[in-house]
């Protein structure tokens, strides 16, 4: 396909793409010839250039999650349907992973504080800290 214009995804460290195959093909990646079925999903991490092809779903962008060691995500396997906390380190979600929003009960999320005004991320885990030999 001479004279096509073809989007080209330029990616830095701290980036993925996640991609699906709509067809059955293969493809050349790093070298190596990858074989790809109808509903493959897969991440293409930079930094490097992309150029998906014809049969190539793009479904998201992705960037690095950085958090401090007081904080932490909610990360769902869409395989096995798990779900696990990851805090103190930057995260990148894999191919068949989510960031899952954790529902708390109203009184709960009244007790540490937050309100209509003042929501709170249902994808961060929530923490309280306490003084020093307190009790809560």
């Amino acid at each position: 396909m001479r004279g096509e214009i073809k989007k080209i995804y330029i990616l830095a460290e701290d980036e993925a793409l996640l991609l699906r195959a709509e067809e059955g093909h293969t493809e050349e990646l790093e070298g190596k010839e990858i074989e790809r079925n109808a509903g493959d999903k897969w991440m293409v991490h930079g930094p490097r250039r992309y150029i998906p092809a014809v049969e190539v779903t793009l479904i998201e962008k992705r960037n690095r999650i950085p958090l401090d060691k007081n904080d932490g995500i909610y990360v769902r396997d869409t395989k096995e349907g798990s779900v696990r906390s990851v805090q103190g380190e930057s995260y990148m979600l894999k191919a068949h992973e989510e960031t899952w929003e954790m529902e708390l009960d109203p009184e709960v999320e009244r007790l540490l504080g937050f309100s209509d005004q003042n929501k709170r991320d249902k994808k961060k885990q929530v923490s309280l800290n306490c003084a020093y030999n307190s009790a809560v």
